[in-house]
């Protein structure tokens, strides 16, 4: 996302500050308040901004700064928005494991109040409900965060299941939560994909670093970075031009060794 944005700032004599809004643990939004205050900055560009940042965009807006928003988990109505086809990324995953003759289902999420999440989980069981399929509630699962502990405690779980009725494909809302899934069950001795297909969103470098590749829903990371640069540079140079309202990429399925046929069907994995 930032390579996207400073190749949007290339050619113009523009520079972008990086400001975190949680260091060593804890959330601090006093130096991006004070390039409010003190006017260091002509415009704002939120990465997966949530309801913590009302008060900045709150100040903002009084400040009269012009703000994008790329992915975010709380609308403020401040200006455009950028994202990736979350709802359609799940739909072709879920399309992918199907057309493998994958019938039971499971899903892993970071927080629930997460909209790319929630976007992915709805994707999903549009696909399953096409084919008159269902998602086991039981077998939905969300954690505070997205690092990988939740998938860990949910992999545990899976591998003491009857194989019977073991969910046969594991979507997880992001790479990181796939990952942390497959190291788990393979400790445990489970075969990927024989078993078990497992599949991630996002495109992460580390998904094709290990055996077996990750099946992902790459994100348009780099190219959202780069849309809501160039609008805010338009917002900024053209203050009385017609803002764009939401901007959605597709991601791209990237198919490798983590998924394949369900076991006892006769689909064969594509090529």
């Amino acid at each position: 996302m930032l390579g996207g944005i400073e190749e949007a700032l290339a050619d113009k004599t523009v520079s972008a500050l990086l400001g975190s809004l949680n260091l060593r643990g804890s959330y601090d939004a006093s130096t991006i308040e004070r390039w409010i205050a003190d006017r260091r900055i002509d415009g704002l560009i939120f990465a997966r901004c949530t309801r913590q940042e009302e008060g900045l965009v709150s100040q903002a807006r009084q400040a009269q700064i012009p703000m994008v928003f790329i992915a975010p988990d709380e609308n403020f109505a401040a200006g455009p928005v950028f994202v990736a086809r979350n709802r359609e990324a799940g739909r072709t995953l879920a399309e992918h494991l199907i057309a493998l003759g994958h019938r039971r289902f499971a899903f892993l999420g970071g927080p629930q109040q997460s909209v790319d999440a929630i976007e992915r989980l709805n994707g999903l069981r549009e696909a399953l409900a096409a084919r008159e399929l269902e998602l086991d509630p039981a077998n939905v699962q969300f954690g505070e965060s997205f690092p990988a502990q939740g998938a860990a405690a949910y992999a545990e779980q899976w591998q003491a299941m009857p194989r019977a009725s073991a969910p046969t494909a594991v979507v997880c809302a992001n790479d990181t939560l796939a990952i942390e899934f497959l190291r788990v069950i393979l400790q445990h001795g489970v075969r990927v994909p024989d078993e078990v297909s497992v599949v991630g969103f996002d495109g992460v470098p580390e998904g094709a670093l290990y055996w077996p590749g990750l099946t992902t829903a790459k994100q348009p990371s780099q190219a959202l970075g780069m849309a809501a640069c160039r609008a805010l540079m338009q917002m900024i140079d053209s203050p009385e031009a017609a803002e764009p309202e939401r901007i959605d990429l597709p991601a791209e399925l990237i198919v490798r060794e983590s998924t394949g046929p369900a076991k006892g069907s006769a689909a064969k994995k594509p090529r």
